[in-house]
């Protein structure tokens, strides 16, 4: 016997996908890039609205003809003398210490008949003679030390000691013959220190290597000052 089925019968069967189905995506919009942006249209320029003159050149504008013409300059570009000096030699300006005096008796140049075959000699360039040129003339002076007293004049000189013997003498001679022995350094006569200094300084020339002859201060000093105080003594 046949086994009937229970359920009814179906009359439309709807097949479904493994993925569900999507909608299309709508076509893009096409959006101009002149319409994202402000729009500002220019102004006429004015010099579009003036009647140039055709015949009118650029040179003739007054404002540029000046300022082609005129720069500021920050230095002075004036053209100076140009001084030029030769590799070895000195400025004209600048003189040695001693100057030799020109000689009184020149010799004369001599005259173009002179020349042989009478074709008159070449006029020698003017150039710098050996003989005008003088060594520079450097005097050093010894100063004076600040602690230059009687006691270490004889060291600080360096002599020998004859020659130191005979300069401290001629001190003390000078000052009994010409200077009053009773008074200071500060209390003589300036014109009878002066004629001492020059016989000195005239009998010890290396005096002069010494500056304002120094040594003889030095000397003068401590000898009045020995002769005041004994005068002072022998008074009391």
């Amino acid at each position: 016997m046949p086994i009937l089925s229970t359920m009814p019968p179906t009359t439309n069967v709807t097949s479904i996908a493994t993925f569900a189905t999507t909608t299309p995506p709508p076509p893009p919009l096409v959006v101009p890039i002149d319409l994202t942006d402000l729009h500002n249209t220019p102004a006429t320029s004015v010099l579009d609205l003036e009647d140039l003159d055709p015949a009118r050149k650029p040179s003739d504008d007054p404002i540029r003809s000046t300022a082609s013409s005129t720069r500021f300059r920050p230095y002075n570009t004036r053209e100076r003398p140009k001084t030029a000096v030769e590799k070895g030699k000195r400025r004209a300006d600048s003189s040695p210490l001693s100057s030799v005096p020109p000689s009184p008796n020149p010799q004369p140049s001599p005259s173009p008949s002179t020349s042989p075959r009478g074709s008159p000699s070449p006029t020698p360039r003017a150039g710098p003679s050996s003989a005008g040129r003088q060594p520079y003339a450097v005097t050093l002076w010894i100063p004076r030390p600040k602690n230059a007293t009687r006691q270490n004049l004889e060291t600080l000189l360096g002599w020998n000691e004859d020659e130191y013997k005979e300069f401290r003498a001629a001190i003390t001679l000078g000052c009994r013959r010409l200077l009053d022995s009773s008074r200071s350094w500060q209390a003589q006569d300036a014109e009878k220190l002066s004629k001492l200094r020059e016989e000195i300084l005239g009998d010890f020339l290396q005096l002069q290597r010494y500056q304002d002859a120094w040594p003889f201060e030095v000397a003068v000093q401590a000898t009045l000052k020995s002769s005041a105080a004994a005068s002072k003594k022998k008074a009391t």
